[in-house]
């Protein structure tokens, strides 16, 4: 925050000229929409309600004065060159504000130069995008008609083909059909075709080949397994608390299959978010709208607090901020200490939105439907008081104060941590109960502001309520016992401006690689601008209207000619729009973690598609299990390890190196979009990590099995499992050529089976490949 000097209370108001300089009055400047951001970013710091530095306040345009206390005219308006705010802004008094740091930018200080010059008038505050719903946007009329005519497959193209033609640039080529096939695998179920899969559709000569392939893909059970994962990022999903302790959470598997689940059955996503914001409050309430309140509870939480009504205030953030962010696409915690320094959400906004989950309480709430039978209940409670004495005795220690020598100390802490790990594992898999969140009581809710976010300083007392801005500004208020529910029904309403268009987004940046807004959970102004306005609401609409269904809005994207490009370059259109914004070509995409283990699993043959249940704990080496404090991992027997990887086990303080080294989620914070880093250890993983080797080698049995003993025969049944494709002929040559040389050396080095720790070696190298870790 820019600090201005308590003498200058105007100062960071607005920005000056030199004295005497004429400032041009064209354009009517928008105090609203131009300067109060620059005032808001850059003074408030000093001059907000509580400093009032100077006895000016640029918080509120209700408070703005043309003078201060000590009697200088900071704004003269119709005169910039009289307006004493101009001369320290632009240095010609001292000293040079803001205060400490750097001047404001030219561009600024003129626009607000041409403010007062034009009478430094308040306009009345407007909404605009995204505040309003949706339109309806009318085709665009193309120019070209032979792309209109054979390049366009459904609207989306047309949005698209119109942005091109501003620029007078040309969609790419399609891609070829076998880059296609794996590119809608890899997007739809994250695993690469089988070669029985790839002949499969190559022959099939129909016009309508693809459409099938993308229902098909649509319908497989692998579908919400990928899809789901891309859920668990945002929700922040975890199976331990995090902090010191990072005790296990026994049954917060349950949310993550609730979630596949819902993604297989294309639960209608307007009844998605109202499952998880007031499931256990519906009218028809089932086990899976219980399981899904736990959305709400699965932020960090310090167990081992000494402070209860801190910890509460920062699940209550946790949940405001996620709700915000995930569902709304606005940074609303930025309105927790103060109003939105950039968009429209006020302090007030944030603690009535905070008021729909003051009244909540974690409740463990056993599954409706669920009979266990006497000895599972007997067995059940007796982990459960274990659990109880062995958490009794975790606080004792850290309590204690004795003279035991600190490895000792460590020893013992990570012991218990280790049996209380060791009780929750044994109890997640009897245990009928969901983590849910529920009403402590049906009674009318009222809540606090906090004053600067601090539970010192409550301030006004506010009820449940909704953002202003996004009710056309009105200050709504709910006054029912069931708040949660009008919360659900409000952020699941056809009317919301935001709903529909932030999940339309997100499908869209994991098909293109960027949304249509790029900053896919802040859709404000510190956010980047939507390049396809109008496409973006037509997506919101047609999802609206098909019923909130996530597939079909997937199909109509998958089957846009605009997804299917291909990703090759074009210098004129590179030079124009380097960074593609435009759609002329398809981006190329780098796996995540997830898909990468899973498709070296899937290539080598040793995928276990078993699905749902408790998590699974995939070997990891010691070195790894050695960097915490905490007691971390567990061990699963078998084919249990080689399950997807959106079931392995999610501790917050130990994640499975694989995913973490290609850039997962910290799981702490909603995770909006994945980075796409390079780094060494990444290379060091794939190359040297004992996953990768002990998957090539599997791969190698493999192809030895089924392509038999002729090197050509197996170089080519190889590229096709791990690159969806055959060999070029010079490939053909050098791969068969290279088994023959690290044969040889193998053998010189008396290995028992040199041939096929030669074809490991070349399997192990296919792995390796950009080809094999990036999608087309």
């Amino acid at each position: 925050m820019r600090k201005f000097m308590a003498a200058l209370p105007l100062i960071g108001l607005f920005a000056l000229g030199a004295a005497g300089q004429k400032v041009e009055s064209t354009k009517m400047v928008s105090f609203r929409e131009e300067v109060e951001p620059i005032l808001k970013a850059d003074c408030t710091g000093c001059h907000s309600k509580d400093a009032k530095q100077g006895g000016f306040v640029t918080e509120e345009a209700a408070l703005f004065s043309g003078g201060s206390k000590f009697g200088k005219r900071v704004i003269v308006p119709g005169k910039p060159s009289e307006s004493a705010l101009i001369g320290y802004l632009r240095g010609k008094h001292q000293p040079q504000m803001p205060i400490g740091m750097p001047p404001l930018k030219e561009a600024q200080i003129q626009t607000i130069e041409r403010w007062i010059a034009q009478g430094a008038k308040i306009d009345e505050a407007k909404l605009g995008w995204p505040y309003l719903a949706p339109t309806n946007p009318t085709l665009p009329r193309l120019k070209n008609p032979v792309l209109r005519d054979e390049w366009v497959k459904n609207p989306i193209d047309a949005f698209v083909l119109a942005k091109l033609e501003t620029q007078k640039l040309f969609p790419s080529p399609p891609a070829d059909k076998t880059t296609l096939l794996r590119r809608v695998f890899l997007d739809l179920v994250g695993l690469p075709p089988t070669p029985q899969e790839t002949e499969a559709f190559l022959s099939d000569t129909a016009p309508d080949a693809y459409e099938k392939l993308v229902d098909r893909l649509l319908a497989d059970p692998r579908y919400g397994e990928r899809w789901g994962r891309h859920w668990l990022d945002l929700v922040r999903y975890a199976e331990t608390h995090g902090f010191e302790a990072d005790n296990i959470r026994s049954r917060a598997w349950r949310y993550r299959d609730y979630v596949i689940r819902s993604f297989n059955a294309d639960k209608p996503y307007d009844q998605f978010l109202s499952e998880q914001l007031a499931g256990d409050l519906l009218p028809n309430r089932t086990a899976d709208s219980l399981i899904a309140t736990g959305f709400a509870r699965l932020g960090s939480w310090d167990e081992l607090s000494r402070d209860p009504d801190g910890r509460w205030q920062d699940y209550l953030n946790d949940a405001t901020d996620t709700v915000g962010s995930v569902m709304l696409g606005m940074t609303v915690g930025c309105a927790r200490c103060h109003d939105h320094k950039y968009d429209k959400i006020t302090a007030r906004d944030y603690y009535k939105l905070q008021a729909f989950f003051a009244n909540t309480r974690w409740s463990d709430e056993r599954l409706p439907g669920e009979v266990d039978s006497p000895e599972l209940v007997a067995r059940r409670n007796e982990i459960q008081e274990q659990l109880k004495a062995k958490r009794a005795q975790q606080e004792a220690e850290r309590a204690e104060k004795g003279d035991m020598e600190e490895p000792k100390r460590k020893r013992k802490k990570e012991g218990i941590e280790a049996e209380i790990d060791a009780l929750n594992r044994q109890l997640g898999p009897i245990d009928s109960v969901a983590e849910a969140v529920t009403d402590k009581n049906q009674k009318p809710i009222t809540h606090k502001v906090l004053v600067r976010g601090s539970l010192a300083t409550p301030g006004e007392i506010v009820k449940p309520g909704y953002i202003t801005s996004l009710c056309g500004g009105k200050d709504e208020e709910v006054t029912t016992g069931k708040a949660r529910l009008e919360l659900a029904r409000w952020v699941a309403s056809p009317q919301n401006p935001l709903t529909a268009r932030v999940i339309a987004n997100r499908l869209w940046q994991h098909h293109f690689g960027q949304g249509i807004v790029a900053t896919p959970s802040d859709f404000g102004r510190n956010g980047a601008k939507p390049t396809h306005p109008e496409l973006l609401d037509w997506l919101a609409r047609e999802l609206v209207q098909n019923g909130w269904s996530l597939k079909k809005l997937h199909k109509t994207i998958l089957t846009s000619a605009t997804y299917r490009q291909s990703v090759g370059t074009n210098p004129v259109a590179a030079k124009l729009d380097p960074a593609n914004t435009l759609l002329w070509r398809q981006r190329r995409q780098r796996l995540e973690g997830e898909a990468i283990r899973d498709s070296m699993l899937a290539v080598s043959g040793q995928l276990n598609p078993q699905m749902a249940g408790p998590s699974i704990y995939p070997k990891v080496s010691g070195e790894v299990l050695a960097t915490g404090s905490t007691h971390k991992w567990g061990s699963s027997e078998g084919d249990q390890q080689r399950r997807r990887t959106v079931y392995v086990f999610q501790r917050r303080s130990l994640a499975l190196p694989i995913t973490e080294v290609f850039d997962g989620p910290d799981m702490v914070n909603t995770c909006p979009k994945r980075q796409s880093t390079t780094i060494a250890p990444q290379a060091l993983a794939m190359f040297n990590g004992e996953f990768g080797w002990e998957q090539a080698r599997h791969f190698a049995e493999r192809v030895a099995k089924d392509a038999g003993s002729d090197p050509a025969a197996q170089v080519t049944l190889a590229y096709r499992l791990a690159l969806v494709r055959k060999p070029t002929p010079t490939q053909l040559a050098q791969a068969t050529a290279f088994l023959a040389k690290k044969a040889e050396l193998h053998r010189a080095e008396k290995k028992a089976n040199p041939e096929q720790a030669a074809l490991a070696d070349l399997c192990h190298i296919l792995f390796n490949t950009n080809e094999f870790l990036y999608a087309d």
